[in-house]
């Protein structure tokens, strides 16, 4: 463990495993103590511009090598006095994990992860990790984070890393595809991927013979059958030097034929990507929503919203184009993955994240700490809970002031909350064949339970409906 000397240091847990060097925080910035051989390859990166290329083509996460002329440099050696070496990154504005990306998203960091790859053999150099979890979302573009995994391999006609990229995004997407197998679940139950073998059993021997599978699947579960009763041929074999590069590019890039033309494409069935189409407001009603909230967003300029339960993002939309940096959050997957879409094409600042409201990503790892549980992680200055007050309540059966406290610890500052009556047709929807528990809940209810912990700033009723938006201020 690296000895630290200052409080308003913190490690970041994720980056425990690393041998090389360590992700720490420090006075809201993203620096990495290296040390002397990573030190010298990154360095190697800088001089020979290749660092500088990757950085602009957009594949790694911007980052810089601290001299000791550096104002900060002093600083950060008094708090770890047997260091010389620190790096500074470009800060993610919210980390998220695989099991809360949709299809497509697990697509684009899959492409991501290759393209770095084919990158960096032409240069002679090599990732030695290819996890899921070394890439980020910007907005929605992915990033490599992690510059401590590029190394130089003596071993350039293979990827040493190819079977990590198959159990961390290959494995996931064929089984999605397939076998409508749940990527939430196959990270949550396997933090590092499924092996072979019970990717095989899944598909089973016949199975793994289909032109898709075949060669990421069946072959390597016979060889590794013959590779594991003899350990040191295997490792004679990948400690022999090759310096050409030309095998592994033409695999490199038949992994990107694969997933760009074959399994790029998600089939959108879910039942509420078309909610909003199907169940939304007479015309003027929905005039006047939009116009409440854009008037807000003109008028307080939040930096950041988190739109809770955003279904395929229309008032995400709306606080992105005001230019604030939007978090978008839903439980149905296809909605994710139609407004990730969107998003993407349309350069808008939003990051869609698929998980259950009431059923958040927990934290996960070891000792429950190297990635971190949802709500650790959110921080933004306003919070949209548009159209959610009812299915919290009726579906999922949350108690109105539990809600207040849920939405109080994910409000910076502003809460734009839509109440709904319960003689609302929707409310009714949801109750039938449930029991009635919910006469009193009522406006005046609501809004003496909201009360004591917000501060009412204003309401609109919106016409033709049982429906009131109500803008709070967090006490």
């Amino acid at each position: 463990m690296i000895p630290i000397l200052n409080k308003e240091i913190e490690i970041d847990s994720a980056s425990l495993r690393d041998p090389s060097g360590h992700v720490f925080h420090y006075k809201d910035k993203i620096y990495r103590v290296i040390n002397e051989d990573t030190f010298s390859l990154i360095k190697e990166l800088k001089d020979r511009n290749i660092l500088t290329e990757l950085i602009d083509n957009g594949f790694l996460i911007p980052t810089d090598i601290l001299s000791k002329k550096d104002s900060i440099y002093e600083e950060l050696k008094s708090c770890f006095p047997a260091e010389q070496n620190f790096l500074s990154h470009r800060k993610i504005p919210m980390i998220t994990y695989p099991y809360e990306w949709s299809y497509s998203m697990l697509v684009d960091a899959a492409i991501l992860t290759l393209k770095l790859q084919l990158a960096l053999i032409r240069k002679g150099y090599s990732l030695k990790d290819a996890t899921a979890y070394n890439i980020q979302f910007i907005n929605c573009k992915p990033v490599f984070i992690d510059i401590l995994s590029i190394e130089k391999s003596p071993r350039l006609d293979i990827w040493i890393a190819y079977g990590q990229f198959c159990k961390m995004f290959l494995y996931p997407l064929l089984l999605n595809k397939f076998k409508n197998f749940d990527i939430k679940g196959y990270y949550l139950s396997n933090i590092n991927g499924m092996d072979i073998q019970e990717v095989t059993r899944i598909f089973g021997i016949s199975g793994s013979l289909r032109p898709l599978l075949f060669l990421d699947i069946f072959l390597p579960y016979l060889l590794g059958k013959k590779a594991l009763a003899n350990t040191d041929r295997l490792k004679s074999f990948i400690s022999k030097e090759k310096i050409s590069s030309k095998p592994q590019e033409i695999n490199l890039r038949r992994l990107l034929h694969k997933i760009e033309s074959k399994l790029r494409y998600r089939y959108k069935k879910g039942y509420w990507i078309n909610y909003m189409s199907e169940h939304t407001y007479p015309a003027e009603s929905e005039r006047e929503k939009k116009s409440f909230i854009k008037g807000f967003l003109d008028n307080s300029s939040p930096k950041s919203v988190l739109d809770l339960g955003s279904n395929t993002g229309q008032y995400s939309r709306l606080a992105a184009e005001s230019g604030a940096n939007v978090i978008a959050v839903d439980s149905d997957h296809d909605c994710i993955n139609h407004l990730y879409e969107y998003a993407r094409d349309n350069h808008l600042s939003i990051l869609p994240i698929w998980t259950d409201l009431t059923n958040t990503s927990p934290a996960i790892g070891f000792e429950n700490t190297e990635r971190k549980s949802f709500l650790e992680r959110i921080n933004c200055e306003c919070v949209f809970a548009l159209a959610l007050l009812h299915h919290l309540l009726i579906t999922s059966r949350i108690p109105l002031y539990r809600i207040r406290d849920y939405l109080y610890k994910m409000t910076g500052k502003y809460l734009v909350i839509e109440f709904i009556d319960n003689q609302d047709l929707m409310f009714q929807k949801l109750l039938a064949l449930r029991e009635n528990l919910y006469d009193l809940i009522t406006y005046q209810y609501f809004a003496d339970i909201f009360s004591e912990k917000f501060d009412f700033i204003c309401k609109k009723e919106i016409k033709n409906t049982k429906r009131t938006l109500v803008l709070f201020r967090k006490k």
